[in-house]
């Protein structure tokens, strides 16, 4: 079975370089796979500072757009990350069970953790020291 699982990040409106670089190649893609997965991945969004309603409005935006461009409800599935509870729940768990040492061992996770005075800030939530 051949899978393929994308997403964008609704932190800007969408440009001609999202669709050149990515969106048109996901239209293609959607055509050969058995199954194609698209997600606007607004929670990954609110690692950085932000306006909820800028992220929601955004979040709308680009998956408009992504059916805009072509990708079919027949051939694919699209959805928007906040809108499925188990992304939350398995964040949860993730947070719950991975160590620092760890996480640092990932390329984005140690770039954004060496901005920020606890490594909440900027890369999850601003309530914990670990991310969200």
């Amino acid at each position: 079975m051949t899978r393929i699982f994308s997403g964008v990040k609704p932190t800007g409106h969408l440009t001609l370089g999202n669709y050149l670089g990515a969106v048109r190649q996901w239209v293609a893609a959607e055509q050969k796979p058995d199954e194609a997965l698209f997600c606007v991945v607004d929670l990954h969004a609110l690692t950085v500072e932000h306006d909820p309603a800028r992220v929601r409005r955004l979040s709308r935006q680009a998956a408009t757009l992504l059916l805009a461009a072509g990708l079919t409800a027949e051939k694919c599935t699209l959805f928007v990350q906040s809108h499925v509870d188990e992304h939350a729940r398995l964040a949860y768990l993730l947070e719950c069970t991975a160590s620092d040492g760890e996480l640092r061992r990932m390329a984005q996770y140690k770039e954004k953790a060496a901005k920020a005075q606890a490594v909440g800030e900027g890369y999850g939530c601003r309530c914990s020291p670990i991310p969200c």
